[in-house]
């Protein structure tokens, strides 16, 4: 999205849920969250005091292709987003 004020790319993050998520990566929520549980794959945000969690789209987004990199046997070069929620580099 083009900001009015200075012309420039503005990145504006989408979160999705877990359904979105497991139909992505074609798994289930026990696989999800084994994996986040073994820190293998993106940590969710949770929103206020409420119970269900959100992923940003572009961290699944990187994680599956860190995977296709992986299996393809290409090293892991983490995508450079204007936007990390997780606040880890």
């Amino acid at each position: 999205m083009l900001n009015q004020f200075t012309g420039s790319q503005t990145f504006k993050p989408r979160l999705i849920g877990i359904s979105e998520v497991q139909h992505r990566i074609s798994r289930g929520k026990s696989w999800i969250y084994a994996k986040l549980k073994s820190g293998d794959f993106p940590k969710p945000i949770q929103m206020c005091a409420s119970k269900s969690i959100s992923w940003v789209e572009t961290d699944i987004d990187d994680w599956i292709a860190s995977q296709i990199n992986a299996s393809k046997g290409i090293p892991n070069i983490r995508a450079t987003n204007q936007f990390n929620a997780t606040g880890l580099e």
